[in-house]
């Protein structure tokens, strides 16, 4: 991913949350993911599905692209339900190959379609979501 579209990517995210604008993301400037490259975030969005779809809570995988040196570590954490549709809440941690590294914990819904979405935590606060029990 060229360092126009990081800032592009990053820009949009600013204006999809609510928040004190570009300000509150400028901490992402120096950030492992924008130094990620196209084959970096294709094999991070193909391992975030893979463990979405079918990992347990609790499984971690681990990523790199040999390419780049790049890569990082995929945890599912627990399964929760959101107006009657599947989520996840995982974690992400990101290391460059320069030592960069970046962590974060996020949740996802599946939509209708089959995609995930990123889900905002004041979202599922206010859901009162809970793990589903098995």
């Amino acid at each position: 991913m060229t360092r126009i579209t990081t800032v592009l990517l990053i820009g949009a995210l600013a204006a999809s949350f609510p928040g004190p604008g570009w300000t509150f993301w400028a901490w992402m400037h120096d950030a492992a993911l924008t130094q990620f490259t196209d084959g970096d975030w294709d094999i991070l969005k193909a391992e975030t599905r893979r463990v979405l779809d079918d990992e347990p809570d609790g499984a971690r995988t681990d990523w790199n692209n040999s390419e780049t040196g790049n890569g990082g570590s995929i945890k599912a954490l627990a399964t929760l339900s959101l107006e009657a549709q599947p989520c996840r809440r995982v974690a992400f941690k990101n290391v460059t190959a320069t030592g960069t590294e970046g962590q974060g914990v996020y949740h996802l819904c599946r939509q209708e379609d089959g995609t995930w979405k990123f889900v905002a935590e004041a979202t599922i606060r206010a859901a009162g979501t809970s793990p589903v029990e098995d």
